[in-house]
């Protein structure tokens, strides 16, 4: 592999979802790594305050994965954290 670079073929999907708040449509996209039937429902989740901003109820695969990292790296922090404090 040239550079040492990854070349794994993987095939993301981009749902386009619309919704409507108060007569006005919004509509919002993800990715994901495997297709939804045309015509799927959801619930999206929204601001009152601006509408505009939202998130669809399955556009967490990727969310989540931040998450546990975030969550991981920061017990990692914290563990360092104690080390250092601690241990001289």
């Amino acid at each position: 592999m040239p550079g040492g670079a990854d070349e794994t073929l993987h095939t993301t999907y981009t749902v386009i979802y619309e919704y409507e708040v108060q007569g006005r449509k919004y509509q919002g996209k993800y990715k994901r790594d495997s297709p939804v039937d045309p015509g799927h429902q959801f619930e999206v989740a929204y601001d009152p305050q601006r509408p505009d901003r939202n998130t669809g109820a399955e556009n967490q695969p990727q969310s989540t994965v931040s998450i546990i990292f975030g969550m991981v790296l920061g017990t990692v922090l914290i563990l360092l954290f104690l080390y250092f404090k601690y241990v001289d």
